[in-house]
């Protein structure tokens, strides 16, 4: 734990400067297709938790999102018939929304429990597919966090607990789809709970903006995280092979262990989340929000704080955030992260920038072609339509600066371009 939270405060010290590019040649879509049951081909699916298990929530959700959900988590033990929310499957189906199924052990011995076609597994599956809804199991989730009920360091064990389940799942349940999904924290031990691709339809992460001010390097009660950096890891593992999807997060508003109110700080950690998330990991199918207060007190609740309310209306707006279950998205945009020597179109394309710094202090950005300025934006993601018409058959120079609050450079990064 010690070497974990020193790594933390270390990666506080890098400097990161990405630039993306959004244009809606589909040679340029970073997502590719797996062929997985209900993954969409571009944009972000909207889900959230169904509060209470009530399935009118299908519905009231709207009133504070302004936009409907695709899709809705509901939390099952493995004893839980499947009766219990047969309302809220129906519910599901005749809307044609995604219900992804949080199947929870009990404890460490209820997983290990767990055999080779275990016939109280089979039946669980053959319920599930008799629903006729469409169902993404994610099957003892958040394996690699210590605190996890069935948490255990025999890798094996748990792997091959999955696998079992996995593999009665994809026999008798083909409305089913696996969702392998560790806890964001901590990032370097999730990878050896792995399963394996054949018994993973999609890598899930449950995926938290966690205040932790104690973390600040110079003692100065500053917390340097980036909730929209959370997923580099997972993504870099798994988004080359697997369909993505945060199945559960948000920013808390409420920090528990001093018992403030942190809404201004968690408000923005979420707006630049959700906001980044379609441009910096177009892998990502779909994004549930934890949408209630968890166990140990944090407040998520969209209808208990109007600026937290309001925020998340905003950043979920962008057309990114889709409220279908269809294969196919027409009409969004791709995003592409620009590198050296990277070819691009000769025609007016979107340029967006990413900066994260020790002091994450951004008035505005300003974007450079050969040395003269194009444009400035000061609001993430600092998008601007810029035209390379012009530059056709060239090589060129494009630099992302960004300026703190005080007029000074802060980061910057410039990459050479070849427009066709």
């Amino acid at each position: 734990q010690e070497s974990l939270d020193a790594a933390r405060r270390a990666s506080f010290s890098n400097s990161t400067v990405q630039m993306f590019m959004l244009t809606d040649r589909e040679e340029y879509s970073a997502r590719k297709s797996f062929g997985v049951l209900y993954e969409n081909s571009n944009g972000v699916q909207l889900g959230v938790t169904m509060k209470g298990s009530d399935p009118k929530y299908m519905t009231e959700f709207t009133k504070y999102s302004e936009k409907a959900a695709a899709a809705f988590i509901l939390y099952g033990g493995l004893d839980t018939p499947v009766s219990t929310y047969r309302q809220s499957f129906t519910e599901a189906k005749r809307q044609d929304k995604i219900i992804q199924y949080a199947l929870q052990p009990n404890n460490l011995a209820d997983l290990l429990a767990i055999t080779e076609n275990d016939t109280h597994i089979i039946k669980l599956a053959k319920d599930l597919q008799a629903t006729g809804a469409k169902i993404l199991i994610r099957f003892a989730c958040e394996m690699n966090e210590v605190s996890s009920h069935w948490y255990t360091e025999d890798y094996a064990a748990y792997i091959r607990s999955f696998r079992y389940v996995a593999d009665i799942f994809h026999e008798y349940a083909p409305n089913c789809a696996m969702v392998w999904s560790p806890n964001f924290y901590p990032a370097d031990n999730m990878d050896r709970y792995y399963p394996g691709d054949a018994y993973v339809d999609y890598v899930g992460i449950s995926a938290y903006y966690e205040y932790a001010p104690e973390t600040d390097p110079l003692q100065q009660g500053i917390d340097r995280s980036r909730f929209d950096a959370v997923l580099d890891t997972i993504v870099g593992l798994y988004g080359h092979k697997k369909p993505i999807i945060i199945s559960e997060g948000g920013a808390s508003y409420y920090h528990v262990a001093s018992g403030k109110d942190i809404t201004d700080l968690a408000s923005k950690q979420l707006y630049n989340f959700l906001t980044y998330l379609p441009i910096k990991y177009p892998q990502v199918n779909a994004m549930y929000l934890f949408e209630t207060v968890d166990a140990g007190g944090r407040k998520f609740e969209l209808s208990k704080n109007e600026a937290y309310r309001k925020v998340f209306v905003e950043a979920i707006s962008s057309d990114f955030y889709v409220s279908h279950t269809k294969e196919e998205t027409q009409g969004l945009p791709y995003s592409f992260e620009l590198g050296n020597n990277v070819r691009v179109p000769g025609e007016t394309v979107t340029l967006c920038a990413y900066f994260k710094t020790f002091n994450n202090d951004f008035s505005y950005a300003v974007y450079a072609i050969n040395g003269t300025e194009v444009g400035r934006v000061s609001d993430v993601p600092y998008s601007l339509g810029v035209d390379l018409s012009a530059y056709k058959g060239q090589t060129i120079t494009l630099t992302a600066t960004a300026y703190d609050s005080t007029g000074a450079v802060c980061a910057a990064k410039s990459y050479t371009l070849i427009v066709k």
